[in-house]
């Protein structure tokens, strides 16, 4: 699980495994640039590929993880608008 490279032929693949829909957690966003990296620079490699294990490509940052960090405020209770999301920021420009 997490993310990996493999060079064969001078294809490089980057792939990443964050079951079950692949959302990358923090460390996943930074594993992900250095396998990129690593791809670019490695000058055998003609081409980049980037694919992802399981039912989705990548279903983007990992909401759970995100809940859980210090200071997060879920805007959840009784369908108010936290202090960030687009309802309350949308309010404010009128």
């Amino acid at each position: 699980m997490g993310i990996e490279l493999r060079t064969s032929g001078g294809i490089a693949e980057v792939i990443i495994d964050f079951p079950p829909v692949n959302a990358l957690p923090v460390q996943g966003w930074f594993d992900l640039a250095t396998a990129v990296a690593a791809a670019g620079a490695d000058a055998g490699a003609r081409a980049v590929i980037i694919a992802a294990e399981g039912r989705g490509f990548c279903a983007g940052v990992d909401i759970k993880e995100m809940q859980q960090a210090p200071g997060h405020d879920a805007g959840a209770e009784a369908g108010g608008a936290s202090p960030r999301s687009p309802r309350s920021t949308t309010a404010r420009c009128r």
